[in-house]
């Protein structure tokens, strides 16, 4: 079966809805593996931490959930920095 440009267009023309539905699927799925690959080239903490020799640092209640990271390079890093 042979496809041609006019063919296409014919198609996409007769069936808009399926056609928008399906460009906003593959936009969502483009969007959610842009993330993924983001993060796992970003996601370097463990390394962070032992080069600037980041300690726990409790929050004022003594909650380690939302517990910060102090570190050697004079900031403060919270938990969502940490998050994978």
């Amino acid at each position: 079966m042979v496809f041609s440009f006019k063919s296409l267009l014919t198609y996409v023309a007769n069936n808009r809805g399926f056609c928008f539905i399906a460009l906003i699927f593959f936009i969502a799925i483009a969007g959610l593996l842009r993330l993924q690959f983001r993060t796992q080239v970003d996601d370097n903490w463990d390394q962070f931490i032992v080069e600037h020799h980041c300690q726990v640092a409790k929050s004022k209640g003594g909650n380690n959930i939302q517990s910060s990271w102090l570190c050697d390079d004079g900031n403060e890093y919270y938990r969502w920095r940490q998050q994978r």
